[in-house]
Protein backbone atom coordinates (compact mmCIF):
# COMPACT_ATOMS: atom_id res chain seq x y z
CA UNK A 1 0.00 0.00 0.00
CA UNK A 2 2.81 2.39 1.00
CA UNK A 3 4.71 1.51 -2.19
CA UNK A 4 1.62 2.31 -4.27
CA UNK A 5 1.35 5.75 -2.62
CA UNK A 6 5.05 6.44 -3.25
CA UNK A 7 4.69 5.54 -6.93
CA UNK A 8 1.59 7.74 -7.13
CA UNK A 9 3.50 10.73 -5.70
CA UNK A 10 6.35 10.19 -8.17
CA UNK A 11 3.89 10.05 -11.08
CA UNK A 12 2.22 13.24 -9.86
CA UNK A 13 5.59 15.00 -9.58
CA UNK A 14 6.48 13.95 -13.12
CA UNK A 15 3.14 15.19 -14.45
CA UNK A 16 3.50 18.53 -12.61
CA UNK A 17 7.06 18.91 -13.93
CA UNK A 18 5.97 18.18 -17.48
CA UNK A 19 3.07 20.62 -17.23
CA UNK A 20 5.43 23.28 -15.84
CA UNK A 21 7.96 22.72 -18.64
CA UNK A 22 5.20 22.83 -21.28
CA UNK A 23 3.88 26.08 -19.83
CA UNK A 24 7.41 27.49 -19.74
CA UNK A 25 7.95 26.60 -23.40
CA UNK A 26 4.64 28.22 -24.37
CA UNK A 27 5.58 31.42 -22.52
CA UNK A 28 9.10 31.40 -24.04
CA UNK A 29 7.68 30.81 -27.52
CA UNK A 30 5.25 33.70 -27.06
CA UNK A 31 7.98 36.03 -25.75
CA UNK A 32 10.37 35.19 -28.59
CA UNK A 33 7.54 35.54 -31.08
CA UNK A 34 6.78 39.05 -29.82
CA UNK A 35 10.44 40.08 -30.18
CA UNK A 36 10.70 38.56 -33.66
CA UNK A 37 7.51 40.28 -34.84
CA UNK A 38 8.69 43.64 -33.50
CA UNK A 39 12.16 43.30 -35.04
CA UNK A 40 10.65 42.21 -38.35
CA UNK A 41 8.36 45.24 -38.44
CA UNK A 42 11.24 47.60 -37.56
CA UNK A 43 13.52 45.96 -40.14
CA UNK A 44 10.81 46.19 -42.79
CA UNK A 45 10.41 49.92 -42.13
CA UNK A 46 14.19 50.47 -42.34
CA UNK A 47 14.40 48.60 -45.64
CA UNK A 48 11.74 50.82 -47.24
CA UNK A 49 14.04 53.84 -47.27
CA UNK A 50 13.14 57.53 -47.17
CA UNK A 51 9.64 58.87 -47.84
CA UNK A 52 8.10 55.36 -47.76
CA UNK A 53 6.32 54.31 -44.59
CA UNK A 54 4.76 51.19 -43.15
CA UNK A 55 1.56 52.83 -41.94
CA UNK A 56 -0.47 49.75 -40.98
CA UNK A 57 0.18 46.11 -40.25
CA UNK A 58 -0.33 43.58 -37.47
CA UNK A 59 2.49 40.99 -37.21
CA UNK A 60 2.76 37.79 -35.18
CA UNK A 61 5.49 35.13 -35.06
CA UNK A 62 5.59 31.54 -33.83
CA UNK A 63 9.20 30.29 -33.58
CA UNK A 64 8.09 26.75 -32.74
CA UNK A 65 6.14 26.58 -36.02
CA UNK A 66 8.84 28.58 -37.88
CA UNK A 67 6.18 31.01 -39.13
CA UNK A 68 5.59 34.74 -39.25
CA UNK A 69 2.27 36.28 -40.30
CA UNK A 70 1.00 39.77 -41.04
CA UNK A 71 -2.47 41.18 -41.64
CA UNK A 72 -3.85 44.48 -42.95
CA UNK A 73 -0.51 45.73 -44.28
CA UNK A 74 -0.22 49.19 -45.85
CA UNK A 75 2.91 50.86 -47.23
CA UNK A 76 2.49 54.54 -48.11
CA UNK A 77 4.68 56.72 -50.33
CA UNK A 78 4.50 60.11 -51.99
CA UNK A 79 2.87 58.71 -55.16
CA UNK A 80 0.43 56.27 -53.62
CA UNK A 81 0.11 53.20 -51.46
CA UNK A 82 0.44 49.41 -51.56
CA UNK A 83 -1.81 47.24 -49.41
CA UNK A 84 -1.85 43.49 -48.74
CA UNK A 85 -4.52 41.52 -46.94
CA UNK A 86 -2.12 38.92 -45.56
CA UNK A 87 1.57 38.03 -45.35
CA UNK A 88 2.75 34.49 -44.58
CA UNK A 89 6.45 33.61 -44.11
CA UNK A 90 8.09 30.34 -43.11
CA UNK A 91 11.83 29.86 -42.56
CA UNK A 92 14.30 27.67 -40.74
CA UNK A 93 14.32 27.78 -36.93
CA UNK A 94 17.89 29.12 -37.02
CA UNK A 95 16.89 32.02 -39.25
CA UNK A 96 13.85 32.66 -37.09
CA UNK A 97 15.99 32.94 -33.97
CA UNK A 98 18.41 35.26 -35.81
CA UNK A 99 15.56 37.76 -35.98
CA UNK A 100 15.55 37.86 -32.17
CA UNK A 101 18.92 39.65 -32.14
CA UNK A 102 18.06 41.91 -35.08
CA UNK A 103 21.69 42.19 -36.23
CA UNK A 104 23.30 41.54 -39.63
CA UNK A 105 19.87 41.00 -41.14
CA UNK A 106 21.16 41.51 -44.71
CA UNK A 107 23.78 38.78 -44.36
CA UNK A 108 21.34 36.53 -42.53
CA UNK A 109 18.76 36.90 -45.29
CA UNK A 110 21.27 36.05 -48.04
CA UNK A 111 22.16 32.91 -46.06
CA UNK A 112 18.54 31.97 -45.42
CA UNK A 113 17.56 28.36 -46.03
CA UNK A 114 14.14 27.25 -47.17
CA UNK A 115 12.48 30.66 -46.97
CA UNK A 116 8.91 30.75 -48.28
CA UNK A 117 6.98 34.01 -48.50
CA UNK A 118 3.40 34.59 -49.66
CA UNK A 119 1.39 37.79 -50.06
CA UNK A 120 -2.36 37.74 -50.62
CA UNK A 121 -4.70 40.44 -51.91
CA UNK A 122 -2.09 43.00 -53.05
CA UNK A 123 -3.34 46.34 -54.39
CA UNK A 124 -1.45 49.36 -55.75
CA UNK A 125 -3.30 52.69 -55.70
CA UNK A 126 -2.32 56.25 -56.52
CA UNK A 127 -3.00 59.23 -54.25
CA UNK A 128 -6.47 59.62 -55.76
CA UNK A 129 -7.24 56.01 -54.76
CA UNK A 130 -7.30 54.89 -58.39
CA UNK A 131 -6.49 51.18 -58.63
CA UNK A 132 -3.32 50.76 -60.71
CA UNK A 133 -2.67 47.07 -60.12
CA UNK A 134 -4.31 44.21 -58.26
CA UNK A 135 -2.62 40.88 -57.52
CA UNK A 136 -4.36 37.85 -56.06
CA UNK A 137 -1.27 36.06 -54.75
CA UNK A 138 2.53 36.39 -54.78
CA UNK A 139 4.74 33.45 -53.70
CA UNK A 140 8.52 33.39 -53.34
CA UNK A 141 10.97 30.71 -52.19
CA UNK A 142 14.68 31.24 -51.56
CA UNK A 143 17.67 29.36 -50.25
CA UNK A 144 21.16 30.85 -50.39
CA UNK A 145 24.72 30.98 -49.20
CA UNK A 146 26.64 34.26 -49.04
CA UNK A 147 29.88 35.82 -47.89
CA UNK A 148 29.66 39.49 -48.81
CA UNK A 149 33.23 40.25 -47.72
CA UNK A 150 34.51 37.68 -50.22
CA UNK A 151 31.94 38.79 -52.82
CA UNK A 152 30.48 35.31 -52.84
CA UNK A 153 26.79 34.80 -53.50
CA UNK A 154 25.09 31.55 -54.38
CA UNK A 155 21.33 31.07 -54.33
CA UNK A 156 18.27 29.46 -55.82
CA UNK A 157 15.01 31.37 -55.89
CA UNK A 158 11.59 31.14 -57.42
CA UNK A 159 8.50 33.32 -57.69
CA UNK A 160 4.91 32.67 -58.72
CA UNK A 161 2.37 35.42 -59.29
CA UNK A 162 -1.30 34.67 -59.80
CA UNK A 163 -4.07 36.80 -61.31
CA UNK A 164 -2.72 40.28 -61.95
CA UNK A 165 -5.33 42.76 -63.13
CA UNK A 166 -3.61 44.98 -65.69
CA UNK A 167 -5.30 47.99 -67.26
CA UNK A 168 -2.82 50.47 -68.82
CA UNK A 169 -5.62 52.94 -69.54
CA UNK A 170 -6.71 53.06 -65.89
CA UNK A 171 -3.09 53.47 -64.77
CA UNK A 172 -2.54 56.24 -67.37
CA UNK A 173 0.20 54.35 -69.21
CA UNK A 174 -1.73 54.80 -72.46
CA UNK A 175 -4.79 56.80 -73.48
CA UNK A 176 -8.14 55.25 -74.36
CA UNK A 177 -7.69 56.27 -78.01
CA UNK A 178 -4.42 54.35 -78.16
CA UNK A 179 -6.15 51.35 -76.59
CA UNK A 180 -8.76 51.45 -79.37
CA UNK A 181 -6.00 51.55 -82.00
CA UNK A 182 -4.29 48.50 -80.47
CA UNK A 183 -7.56 46.58 -80.46
CA UNK A 184 -8.26 47.41 -84.10
CA UNK A 185 -4.70 46.47 -85.17
CA UNK A 186 -4.00 43.27 -83.23
CA UNK A 187 -7.34 42.33 -81.66
CA UNK A 188 -6.29 42.90 -78.04
CA UNK A 189 -8.53 44.77 -75.63
CA UNK A 190 -5.82 46.04 -73.29
CA UNK A 191 -8.43 47.28 -70.82
CA UNK A 192 -9.34 43.61 -70.23
CA UNK A 193 -5.74 42.37 -70.16
CA UNK A 194 -5.07 40.00 -67.26
CA UNK A 195 -1.78 38.35 -66.40
CA UNK A 196 -3.07 34.99 -65.25
CA UNK A 197 0.14 33.37 -64.08
CA UNK A 198 3.89 34.05 -63.87
CA UNK A 199 6.46 31.47 -62.80
CA UNK A 200 10.21 32.19 -62.61
CA UNK A 201 13.07 30.13 -61.20
CA UNK A 202 16.57 31.57 -60.95
CA UNK A 203 19.86 30.05 -59.82
CA UNK A 204 23.17 31.84 -59.43
CA UNK A 205 26.81 30.99 -59.60
CA UNK A 206 29.55 32.85 -57.73
CA UNK A 207 30.13 36.56 -57.97
CA UNK A 208 33.62 36.61 -59.46
CA UNK A 209 36.11 38.90 -61.30
CA UNK A 210 36.89 38.43 -64.97
CA UNK A 211 39.93 40.49 -65.99
CA UNK A 212 39.28 44.07 -64.92
CA UNK A 213 35.56 43.54 -64.99
CA UNK A 214 33.27 41.90 -62.48
CA UNK A 215 30.26 39.98 -63.54
CA UNK A 216 27.45 38.17 -61.83
CA UNK A 217 26.51 35.02 -63.68
CA UNK A 218 23.19 33.27 -63.25
CA UNK A 219 20.53 31.26 -65.03
CA UNK A 220 16.85 31.93 -65.44
CA UNK A 221 15.94 28.25 -65.43
CA UNK A 222 12.28 28.97 -66.07
CA UNK A 223 10.30 32.05 -67.03
CA UNK A 224 6.71 31.31 -67.98
CA UNK A 225 3.72 33.59 -68.06
CA UNK A 226 0.17 33.31 -69.26
CA UNK A 227 -2.24 36.06 -70.33
CA UNK A 228 -5.61 36.17 -72.04
CA UNK A 229 -3.85 36.29 -75.40
CA UNK A 230 -0.60 34.31 -75.22
CA UNK A 231 1.57 31.95 -73.18
CA UNK A 232 5.34 32.41 -72.97
CA UNK A 233 7.91 29.77 -71.97
CA UNK A 234 11.61 30.64 -71.79
CA UNK A 235 15.00 30.04 -70.22
CA UNK A 236 18.23 32.04 -70.22
CA UNK A 237 21.89 31.56 -69.37
CA UNK A 238 23.41 34.99 -68.88
CA UNK A 239 25.61 37.32 -66.85
CA UNK A 240 25.40 40.92 -65.75
CA UNK A 241 28.62 42.93 -66.16
CA UNK A 242 28.81 45.45 -63.33
CA UNK A 243 31.34 47.87 -64.72
CA UNK A 244 29.85 48.24 -68.19
CA UNK A 245 26.26 47.70 -66.99
CA UNK A 246 25.65 45.20 -69.78
CA UNK A 247 23.86 41.89 -69.93
CA UNK A 248 25.64 39.09 -71.77
CA UNK A 249 23.41 36.28 -72.99
CA UNK A 250 25.23 32.98 -73.50
CA UNK A 251 22.17 30.97 -74.47
CA UNK A 252 18.42 31.58 -74.60
CA UNK A 253 15.20 30.12 -75.90
CA UNK A 254 11.77 31.75 -75.86
CA UNK A 255 8.61 29.98 -77.00
CA UNK A 256 5.40 31.97 -77.49
CA UNK A 257 2.05 30.31 -78.02
CA UNK A 258 -0.77 32.59 -79.23
CA UNK A 259 -4.30 32.15 -77.96
CA UNK A 260 -5.43 34.95 -80.29
CA UNK A 261 -5.19 34.17 -84.01
CA UNK A 262 -5.55 37.89 -84.74
CA UNK A 263 -2.47 38.65 -82.64
CA UNK A 264 -0.42 35.99 -84.39
CA UNK A 265 -1.43 37.23 -87.83
CA UNK A 266 -0.65 40.82 -86.87
CA UNK A 267 2.84 39.86 -85.65
CA UNK A 268 3.50 37.89 -88.83
CA UNK A 269 2.33 40.87 -90.91
CA UNK A 270 4.54 43.40 -89.11
CA UNK A 271 7.50 41.01 -89.32
CA UNK A 272 6.97 40.57 -93.07
CA UNK A 273 6.83 44.31 -93.85
CA UNK A 274 9.90 44.82 -91.62
CA UNK A 275 11.86 42.08 -93.36
CA UNK A 276 12.15 39.98 -90.21
CA UNK A 277 12.18 36.20 -90.56
CA UNK A 278 10.15 34.44 -87.86
CA UNK A 279 10.63 30.85 -86.80
CA UNK A 280 7.52 28.84 -85.88
CA UNK A 281 7.62 25.30 -84.48
CA UNK A 282 4.35 23.48 -83.75
CA UNK A 283 2.47 26.80 -83.86
CA UNK A 284 4.84 28.37 -81.34
CA UNK A 285 7.03 31.36 -82.18
CA UNK A 286 10.65 30.50 -81.30
CA UNK A 287 13.13 33.25 -80.42
CA UNK A 288 16.81 32.57 -79.68
CA UNK A 289 19.50 35.19 -79.18
CA UNK A 290 22.89 35.77 -77.58
CA UNK A 291 25.47 38.52 -77.19
CA UNK A 292 25.85 41.69 -75.13
CA UNK A 293 23.08 44.21 -74.65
Amino acid sequence: MEKSKTNGRKSLKIIITLVFLAALLVVLNFALGSIIARNFRDGLQESLGDDIYLTRGSFTANPAMRSLEGEGIEVYGRTGRVTADMLDISMSFQDMIALVWGENIDDDFLNTKDLKLSLFGVRLEDNDQNLLLAMEQFDMDYTGNADLEQEHLDFEAGIRVSQIDLNPVRSNLIESGEADEIQSMVGIDVEELNLINIVMRVSSQDFFPEGMEERYEFKINQLDFETNYLDLFSEFDLAYHLESEEIEVFDSRIEIEFASQELRQAIQFFAMISGVQLNFENDRLILEFEGRY
